[in-house]
């Protein structure tokens, strides 16, 4: 199994900077993965829909661009990601965001 660490570089309230990182794991032998259909995703995780504003779209973009592991089933032709990469990249995105909205509130007490 091969991992691969995803990082951003942020400032927090105070100013200083503060790096996220999630490790994201490349899955090798797929036969051992927990995979998800992207209903199951939208069905189980239904922040991503309702907070994250995905779409079944993102979701395929995540996979196609390799943040997601998981395969497309030859006879349906259906995209399953893995359950653990999955809840992996929501973690990042979560801690980028918070992040994010520290930051551009740094940005609005600055320019009073």
């Amino acid at each position: 199994m091969r991992k691969k660490n995803t990082c951003t570089l942020s400032y927090n309230s105070f100013g200083n900077e503060q790096q996220n990182c999630v490790t994201l794991q490349h899955i090798d032998n797929q036969n051992n993965m927990n995979l998800l259909s992207i209903d199951e995703l939208f069905d189980k995780y239904p922040q991503i829909k309702s907070e994250m504003k995905w779409t079944k779209e993102d979701i395929h973009t995540f996979y196609e661009t390799t943040l997601l592991t998981g395969k497309v089933d030859k006879t349906t032709n259906e995209l399953k990601v893995t359950q653990e990469n999955f809840e992996k990249l929501i973690e990042f995105y979560k801690s980028t965001s918070i992040a994010q909205k520290e930051f551009d509130q740094q940005l609005h007490i600055k320019k009073k």
